[in-house]
């Protein structure tokens, strides 16, 4: 009698957790219908469990290209790497920049930032005369809203982000200024005040100083690591509270950003 009680309850509990991976992977973002300006082709198949280009991966792996500005939306990523980015290992050479996504390759969102395969049932979202493919109908719902924000016009993007007082701001302002001028880039630095409440909550995450070279951290950190005085080693190993020269230059001309 007490082994078929406990044979009921182990097949309940199994029942139960079937039920549970069932529910969460029917909350995959469905690809259909046209949001606001955004054209989308569907034949009704969406990010459904177990379809292409939905697995989860570890992350947003792959630097902006192209248009992309790479401000990805933090509560995006969070979905979308298990919604609806690919899960088969690439190299960041076949990930095609956007505008310019085809179906069947590999393709980055420019709101989550996930790569993944496009098909013909991706949003695909018109701006002008380009057009963009997001993974999802909620990121093309927010780059149809704010365009500009996930985009950049083709110009380099240079921002300087910093506390009121911190001591390293004018040696960082110096060196990039310097760096702009040898790599031959005309850029407005946009300096933003970390301590002001107008500054986005993505952004006061980050420490002071930090360089972000269209949306991009000279320093390749991945995303913010804290709201104290930031720390970088300079090309002979030491600890400095400035991003060294090399760095900005190799940001600025589209060199390889390394965490260091």
């Amino acid at each position: 009698m007490r082994r078929a009680i406990i044979g009921i309850v182990v097949v309940a509990m199994l029942a139960g957790g079937a039920y549970a991976v069932s529910t969460v992977a029917s909350k995959c973002p469905l690809h259909s219908g046209t949001t606001g300006q955004a054209t989308v082709a569907s034949t009704g198949a969406g990010c459904e469990a177990g379809a292409s280009g939905c697995e989860a991966v570890s992350g947003v792996s792959t630097p902006a290209s192209g248009r992309i500005a790479g401000n990805f939306d933090a509560a995006m990523s969070g979905v979308c790497k298990f919604a609806c980015a690919t899960k088969v290992a690439y190299d960041a050479n076949d990930v095609v920049a956007q505008p310019g996504a085809v179906a069947g390759k590999l393709t980055q969102c420019p709101v989550s930032g996930v790569v993944f395969a496009v098909e013909a049932s991706r949003p695909h979202v018109r701006l002008s005369n380009e057009v963009y493919v997001t993974c999802c109908d909620k990121c093309a719902e927010k780059l149809t809203a704010d365009p500009r924000h996930y985009l950049r016009d083709g110009s380099t993007s240079v921002q300087l982000l910093s506390f009121d007082d911190c001591p390293n701001v004018v040696a960082t302002r110096e060196s990039l200024r310097a760096a702009m001028a040898s790599a031959g880039i005309r850029a407005t630095i946009e300096e933003i005040d970390l301590s002001s409440p107008k500054t986005s909550e993505q952004l006061r995450a980050w420490g002071s100083p930090t360089v972000l070279v269209n949306g991009r951290d000279v320093a390749g950190t991945e995303g913010p690591a804290g709201t104290a005085c930031r720390l970088y080693k300079d090309d002979s190993g030491r600890m400095v509270g400035y991003p060294p020269a090399s760095l900005l230059r190799s940001a600025l001309t589209g060199g390889p950003m390394t965490a260091r």
